[in-house]
């Protein structure tokens, strides 16, 4: 809907085709979303592009997006932002994307477990109305915020935590249990909203927003730089802005759909196809790829090599097994996407400290053997 309705609104606006640029998975149906990137393409005439990424991809690109990052960030969308960056660089140097319309306009589930909570204390029947409305495939999501601060208080906030504070004994090795014992993470997300008098609705904008939103940001800066292309966000104009952070949350989720103000302002204007789909957010088949291909001894050399366990970042032992349950899984849920997606963060952060630490250098092209960084010749550091 929102990366649709920048593509619409810009095609009117242009008397020449624009470019559209999608990157897709073929490793199984749910990850493949050029059927509604076409469809939107083909109704304004774009000329469009688009790349499969594949588990070639991450082998030979994943050290120089830790590179351009900069910093252990450990999202998935790096990747595929990454490939799909290199392409657009092939023909513009500007592209639009749609970034905020879901921080703004309310497109995440946790904003509609936010409503069914809000609505249990005053029409319990409205709640049930609203989870019978939830699709199947976004169901488990809704429950997840819902339930889980019973046993996890930090979900409370809003936001998937992928370590809870319990779990860091299991997970951390002697180097990290010295910095948890001294620091709490979460202390950031309660600087933000504690004690501010925010509701539920207005502690979940300002956090998408204050973390989720900016890391997305400085995401698609720095990957879009690796190609040298400018990334624009056009739904985060300060008027669209203004307008989400006047409107209460039950307007944004209007009939309990996710994103009702954009889903009805562009209904004339982007294919029907797009408003049957299921949301997806760009997933990535990590859980796939660490189990089915030869990332499976890549990832193996970043979690538990001898390299890796003389580091003391992470308890070895832990890190076997959650390692062994995702090459030995024969399903492909939630639960193992989200233990993939540990893996690759546990990963992230042991390729950073290669890269930044050790002094490898993507491909040995930035460092030297004393750590130290090599600028080329007559380099402008600017």
């Amino acid at each position: 809907i929102d990366s649709g309705a920048v593509t619409a609104l810009a095609a009117r606006r242009r008397d020449d085709p624009l470019h559209t640029f999608t990157g897709a998975f073929t490793d199984a149906p749910y990850y493949d979303e050029r059927d509604g990137a076409f469809a939107v393409a083909d109704s304004v005439g774009a000329r469009r592009h688009d790349v499969v990424i594949t588990p070639d991809h991450y082998r030979d690109h994943i050290a120089d997006v830790m590179w351009h990052l900069d910093e252990p960030t450990l999202g998935t969308g790096a990747l595929p932002q990454y490939v799909v960056s290199r392409l657009v660089s092939e023909h513009v140097k500007v592209v639009l994307t749609g970034h905020g319309g879901d921080e703004l306009f309310a497109g995440y589930q946790v904003n509609r477990a936010a409503l069914v909570r809000d609505s249990l204390a005053r029409s319990p029947l409205r709640a049930l109305g609203l989870l019978a409305r939830t699709r199947p495939d976004e169901l488990t999501r809704v429950l997840y915020f819902l339930l889980f601060p019973l046993m996890v208080p930090e979900v409370g906030y809003g936001i998937f935590i992928m370590t809870p504070r319990r779990r860091w004994p299991r997970l951390a090795g002697p180097m990290l249990a010295e910095t948890a014992r001294r620091h709490d993470p979460l202390d950031a997300v309660r600087a933000l909203v504690d004690g501010k008098g925010y509701g539920p609705a207005q502690t979940l904008f300002v956090l998408y927003l204050r973390t989720y939103l900016r890391t997305l940001f400085v995401q698609e800066d720095k990957v879009g730089m690796a190609h040298s292309i400018e990334a624009r966000m056009p739904l985060c104009e300060n008027d669209l802005l203004d307008l989400a952070l006047a409107l209460p949350l039950t307007t944004k989720l209007d009939g309990g759909r996710l994103k009702a103000i954009p889903r009805a302002a562009m209904a004339d204007l982007l294919p029907d196809l797009l408003y049957r789909l299921p949301k997806r957010g760009f997933p990535t088949p990590f859980a796939r790829w660490y189990r089915e291909t030869a990332l499976k001894d890549m990832m193996a050399d970043l979690l538990l090599s001898p390299r890796a366990r003389r580091r003391g970042l992470f308890a070895p032992d832990h890190v076997a097994r959650l390692f062994d349950r995702c090459v030995s899984s024969r399903s492909d849920t939630l639960w193992d996407y989200a233990r993939a997606n540990t893996l690759h963060a546990l990963g992230m952060v042991e390729l950073w400290f290669r890269l930044f630490v050790d002094g490898d250098g993507p491909r040995g092209r930035v460092g030297r053997p004393d750590g130290a960084l090599a600028i080329p010749s007559g380099g402008d550091l600017g």
